[in-house]
């Protein structure tokens, strides 16, 4: 009993020791806001859930008080849909405005290292073998690089399709499937592609080498499917068309991206080709220098060494994911052929499949399962070895890949660093806000932007929903057609000077203000507003 929860501790301590090295501990505390409302996309993520903690509609995601009067999902700003539903029952006993990404994220590395174990120990030789293939698996740089998405960062989900896809026995039940996949429907769309892209090959496989088992395969998955569908659509996926962005291909991974950072600061062993933050950033699939060495004497140990019957089938079950692995390759690829930071070709698809795949615009995080794959088969190959060199050669590409990604870490953990501040309001720190906020029913931002100054608007947005007023701007991964056509409508209205009384008008840039109005005009921390100068009511519903 002594050795197995020491054992236990041992593994909780990589989680416990990574978290510390990417982070700051202060996140952890759910009423320490502020460093999310600094306008980062986290803060989006902070205020959706937030929102939707006061006025949403449990058991669905919708919640109506940002994107007001019609509101919009968990899914679409940014937030984490599980982690809504899950706490939306207890929000009466909880005071507004939490946040649970420090223990999020936290909880994140927990499980890497559990399904890391999980794949690694049946075929390690020993205790630290497992230890060290565990630890490998959970300090990979495309983990660590994707704090600035939160709900990207449960890269466990990759590992527990793994884990179910190496197993013939399991990958075969429909219900391992439909837990994976719908825990990975409300996380994240992107993380679902990704599962459903291993699930594919795990069914593949089942259909080919089981063939007469087809009917009841065929029904099982097809619930599962079913399954996935009715959560996408509790997401409001369909509730409303979407507007391509016409941006696929904006953000794609480099041919060069396993071994380039893409950032000189991000590593201490590899040479790096810097490129733009948007290749840089969602094209960013860094092994890093540990894991890279490790593949290369994987490839030698696996021409050399021979392995027992049982080892060799658990690698050959790795070539069903070998179709799945071209397709999201081609995906992270996208029509931008990059090398070392340079654009080599350009592969017009047309207006009408950039279109098509504009849901995956940001297309460089594809490769994420066949980089965890690789990973994984590096690992195994390493067992093969006597127990004393596996150790030996885990450890050593361990030690290389703690010493190459030090300056990542370093330089990831800047993000979380104004957790140590407690302040919550930088921007408007002024103590009239409150009332001014309280005085309207709702808050405009001119000219709808984000981009323009998106730390205003957070700061705005979370001082209105403490105060359960509504929003009619914010910011949101997809616009339905409804709320573009509001947001013009509600610009149109304020240049002919038609504006709402109870509303607080934000002016991100004056100018948009007719002559009539700007002597109305007030400034307060130096943000230019018009008040309302009739009181509002708050939203409904709101706790």
């Amino acid at each position: 009993m002594l050795g197995r929860f020491i054992r236990s501790c041992s593994l909780i301590a990589i989680a416990l020791l990574a978290f510390a090295a990417w982070v700051h501990l202060a996140i952890l505390d759910p009423t320490n806001v502020g460093w999310l409302l600094r306008g980062q996309d986290v803060g989006q993520n902070a205020l959706g859930l937030a929102a939707y903690l006061r006025v949403g509609n449990w058991p669905g995601t919708h919640q109506a008080m940002l994107s007001a009067p019609e509101g919009t999902n968990l899914l679409f700003t940014d937030s984490n849909p599980l982690l809504g539903l899950v706490l939306w029952p207890f929000a009466r006993w909880m005071p507004p405005g939490i946040q649970v990404i420090g223990l999020w994220l936290l909880g994140c590395l927990m499980l890497q290292v559990l399904f890391a174990w999980l794949l690694v120990r049946r075929a390690a030789p020993d205790f630290l073998a497992t230890w060290l293939g565990t630890a490998l698996l959970t300090v990979v740089p495309i983990l660590f690089d994707r704090i600035g998405h939160s709900n990207l960062c449960a890269h466990w989900l990759i590992l527990w399709a793994l884990w179910l896809f190496v197993d013939s026995y399991r990958a075969r039940s429909p219900w391992w499937w439909a837990a994976v996949l719908g825990v990975a429907a409300l996380v994240h769309p992107y993380l679902l592609v990704m599962v459903a892209a291993i699930w594919a090959s795990a069914l593949l496989a089942t259909l080919i080498e089981r063939p007469r088992e087809i009917v009841g395969v065929v029904f099982g998955h097809g619930l599962v499917v079913a399954l996935v569908v009715g959560l996408m659509a509790a997401n409001g996926v369909f509730a409303g068309w979407f507007e391509s962005t016409g941006s696929f291909g904006a953000f794609p991974m480099a041919i060069d991206a396993l071994v380039n950072p893409a950032n000189p600061s991000y590593t201490a062993l590899m040479p790096s080709t810097p490129e733009d933050h948007g290749r840089a950033f969602e094209g960013f699939q860094y092994l890093g220098a540990g894991l890279l060495c490790l593949l290369a004497a994987a490839g030698l140990i696996l021409l050399l060494v021979r392995a027992p019957l049982f080892d060799q089938a658990r690698l050959a079950r790795f070539c069903w994911l070998i179709p799945a692995g071209i397709m999201l390759t081609a995906l992270a690829l996208s029509d931008h052929l990059m090398f070392r930071g340079a654009l080599v070709m350009h592969l017009p698809l047309g207006e009408q499949w950039v279109d098509r795949l504009d849901p995956l615009r940001a297309s460089g995080r594809l490769l994420w399962p066949v980089a965890y794959s690789l990973g994984l088969i590096a690992i195994l190959a390493a067992y093969r070895l006597h127990p004393g060199r596996a150790r030996l050669l885990l450890a050593a590409a361990l030690a290389l890949q703690l010493i190459d990604i030090a300056p990542m870490l370093a330089a990831v953990r800047t993000i979380t660093a104004s957790a140590e501040d407690r302040r919550i309001f930088v921007r408007t720190p002024d103590p009239r806000w409150p009332s001014i906020v309280a005085k309207a029913s709702a808050i405009e931002f001119h000219p709808p932007n984000s981009i323009r100054d998106m730390a205003l608007l957070e700061e705005i947005s979370w001082r209105a929903m403490l105060g359960c007023r509504a929003t009619r701007f914010s910011y949101t991964a997809r616009k339905s057609a409804v709320t573009r056509a509001r947001l013009a409508d509600d610009a149109r209205r304020l240049a002919a000077g038609m504006i709402d009384p109870r509303h607080l008008y934000i002016l991100l840039d004056p100018a948009v203000v007719p002559p009539a109005l700007r002597s109305r005009i007030e400034r307060i921390d130096g943000i230019a507003f018009l008040p309302a100068s009739m009181p509002g009511q708050p939203i409904a519903g709101c706790r």
